[in-house]
């Protein structure tokens, strides 16, 4: 096969209807036991799991695409927090701390691993990040710094995830910030309730806008006006995140979860998590030639 393209497919969070709703509607077909297309190959984004009842078949279907060599797949924020939370119930760590949200959204997953524990190792073993055809993979941000202290090293095992000295370290910072994205904290005593209904003491930033000199509260954050007038104090800045430069190859993202299609964050970076509906079955996803620029128009919508 000639691969001409790549098709990056957002987060999925266990909806193996909406996956294969999409997968044809891009032209792949099942056969051989793995969905295929004749000239391109899926990227999948990471975050296949928690949510949604069909987490194993996600599972299933995206490990048969990459065993076959139709597609490649890189770690999101929740498989890195199910790994971690098997990894707590076995030692004393504190990977991924638990609220009610993350007990209930895991449970589809803990399902999955215990019917099929080499779920477990597939997906300890999937690369953090991914780099082909000049296009940049990752699941929240690309920041030079963090892939700096990584040194090279593309999974969890090459950062010795499963030894103690990894709890505290600077790859466990760095791998953090790859797959959640910097994040704001809230002034002390200040909590804002998710959509869920959750408190949260932080929000995600946007590290793809310019940073002026003086920064609004809005001007960082990824869904302007989530949050009422005056709840947060301005300040000059806000975490230790670098933007995107603008003559970098370009990279794909998920994570962020629009509601609705947000276009091109910049002439470089595009994120397909998005699209979800009512029902929240929506899959983002982008198709992209080999070594064109991108372009609202390769979005899926």
């Amino acid at each position: 096969m000639e691969q001409t393209g790549w098709d990056v497919i957002g987060d999925i969070h266990g909806r193996l209807g909406a996956l294969d709703a999409l997968l044809r509607r891009l032209g792949y077909r099942e056969r051989g036991g793995a969905w295929r297309h004749p000239g391109r190959k899926a990227l999948f984004i990471g975050d296949m799991v928690d949510r949604g009842s069909e987490v194993g078949s996600v599972l299933r279907l995206v490990r048969a695409m990459t065993d076959a060599g139709t597609a490649c797949a890189i770690l999101g924020n929740h498989e890195y927090n199910v790994l971690g939370h098997l990894h707590d119930l076995e030692h004393v760590t504190s990977r991924c701390r638990m609220n009610p949200q993350k007990i209930s959204e895991m449970r589809p997953s803990l399902a999955a691993i215990a019917a099929d524990p080499s779920f477990r190792r597939w997906l300890i073993d999937l690369p953090l990040f991914a780099e082909a055809d000049g296009i940049r993979f990752v699941h929240a941000y690309w920041g030079e710094r963090e892939l700096e202290t990584l040194s090279g090293r593309r999974t969890l095992p090459e950062c010795d995830w499963n030894t103690s000295a990894f709890d505290g370290s600077k790859e466990e910072t760095a791998i953090k910030r790859l797959l959640k994205g910097p994040e704001l904290g809230f002034p002390d005593g200040i909590a804002i309730l998710s959509k869920r209904g959750y408190p949260q003491r932080e929000t995600r930033v946007a590290w793809w806008k310019p940073r002026p000199e003086e920064i609004r509260i809005d001007d960082i954050l990824v869904k302007p006006g989530e949050f009422p007038t005056g709840v947060l104090p301005c300040a000059r800045t806000w975490g230790s995140y670098e933007p995107y430069p603008a003559d970098s190859p370009p990279v794909f993202i998920g994570h962020y979860g629009y509601d609705a299609f947000p276009g091109l964050l910049a002439a470089n970076i595009a994120c397909v998590d998005y699209g979800r509906n009512s029902e929240g079955t929506g899959i983002g996803a982008y198709r992209t030639d080999i070594g064109a620029p991108l372009s609202t128009d390769g979005f899926i919508i």
